[in-house]
């Protein structure tokens, strides 16, 4: 038998090596953007973006999570046959949330004909939530079966795929805008998507209805305080996105997204190694709980410790790399880089303990702490921009996470029971 050290070493090697490709591919991503989109156009982009992701967190937080956190409760002969039933399900959930946003699309532009101008950057939102959202299918069903070469595979398809349609776009003569921007990483996220679907040997045909029905009454039953926490969530942590295109317009959150362009490799890396560890976490959560917390401790000194290098690096050679990252569009942004610096180690810390929560399948709690935080980050970040402008912005984003960190190491500490 393997020594699961080694299995985990391997886990993680090859999860860095995904890292390298995903954060790699978004920073490239993020520098190519704001140099050829301008201000207004960026802000608009990350605006837009940041509604994709809300949309795809429902998916994700209903269907994915839901899958990770239950596949330890399964059978093994059933392992492929239930992701593939976990699959209609999410593909089912984005026909039927494409077809409700196209119809509100089609009777806001009817009603209101200033909102038309608008209707193609609404369809280029939703077509980048859905195929989103199946690309993460692939990569988490990937991790949730060990496969974790697989999901490097997918990343890698994105990667080129997102060079190739990049590559067109430079060479274009016409103005790119945010909705240009939207459909040429929606096209890449649907390339990566098929190519997950072509390597998971998903065996759709031995998919039953009443089997179907009966997953979907499981996944509701967790997936609703999920997907009530990743609401709230989405709320906190879009404080800042919300409060400052209120006061300022899109041009003021292309700022704040510039700065955090600088630190987007370092905050890459959590989402890539929480996938490794969560599976494991849950699978540790029936046989050694305590095993379970040591682990999501674990998760959370390698973030802690890999942001805080990164953010020294960053900080202590801002004046060299600046022009190079952001060009000559965005001046002064050393503190708003320092501040977010800040705030992405506030929650590295944090996220161990909310990967424990996840996989003890507490969602209620994990609803309750980010409620909240998010009322709290609403009301600090609003006073606090008033008062100190866009610094005060990532500040009062800060004190709700901090908020969040020391109330879900108080859950965690006195253990929790799982919720079947």
């Amino acid at each position: 038998m393997r020594n699961p050290t080694k299995k985990l070493g391997k886990a993680i090697s090859i999860s860095l090596l995904n890292q390298i490709v995903s954060s790699g591919t978004n920073f490239i991503l993020g520098l190519f953007l704001v140099r050829i989109l301008s201000p207004v156009e960026f802000g608009l982009y990350g605006i837009s973006f940041a509604i994709s992701l809300f949309f795809t967190g429902i998916g994700n937080a209903l269907f994915l999570t839901q899958m990770v956190v239950r596949i330890p409760d399964k059978l093994a002969a059933d392992l492929l046959p239930y992701t593939a039933r976990i699959f209609i399900l999410t593909s089912l959930y984005i026909l039927a949330s494409a077809l409700i946003m196209l119809l509100v699309i089609v009777l806001s532009s009817i009603s209101h004909y200033s909102i038309s101008h608008y209707s193609d950057l609404g369809l280029a939102i939703t077509s980048l939530a859905a195929t989103y959202l199946l690309k993460d299918f692939f990569i988490r069903h990937a991790y949730s079966l060990y496969k974790e070469k697989r999901a490097l595979v997918v990343n890698i398809s994105l990667a080129l795929a997102l060079c190739a349609i990049g590559f067109f776009l430079s060479t274009t003569e016409n103005n790119i805008t945010a909705t240009d921007s939207l459909i040429a990483v929606s096209a890449a996220q649907a390339f990566a998507a098929f190519i997950g679907f072509l390597l998971s040997g998903l065996p759709l045909k031995s998919i039953t209805r009443p089997e179907l029905l009966n997953d979907a009454r499981e996944l509701f039953h967790g997936g609703k305080w999920s997907v009530l926490a990743h609401i709230i969530i989405s709320v906190r942590s879009q404080a800042y996105t919300l409060i400052v295109a209120s006061f300022m317009g899109p041009a003021g959150v292309a700022r704040l997204n510039a700065a955090r362009i600088f630190i987007t490799p370092a905050t890459m890396l959590m989402p890539a190694l929480g996938q490794v560890f969560l599976p494991r976490i849950a699978n540790a959560r029936a046989t050694d709980p305590r095993q379970g917390r040591r682990i999501g401790l674990f998760f959370s000194m390698i973030m802690f410790g890999a942001v805080v290098i990164y953010s020294v690096v960053v900080l202590a050679s801002f004046q060299h790399i600046s022009s190079l990252v952001v060009g000559t569009k965005y001046q002064s942004l050393f503190w708003l880089v320092f501040w977010w610096s800040i705030y992405n180690c506030i929650t590295t810390l944090k996220s161990g303990q909310e990967l424990i929560i996840i996989a003890n399948k507490q969602f209620r709690i994990q609803a309750i702490i980010n409620a909240i935080a998010a009322i709290l980050a609403l009301g600090l970040v609003t006073l606090l921009f008033i008062n100190f402008a866009e610094i005060g912005a990532i500040i009062g984003q800060t004190l709700a996470e901090i908020v969040v960190f020391i109330l879900m190491w108080k859950i965690v500490n006195k253990g929790l029971p799982h919720d079947t």
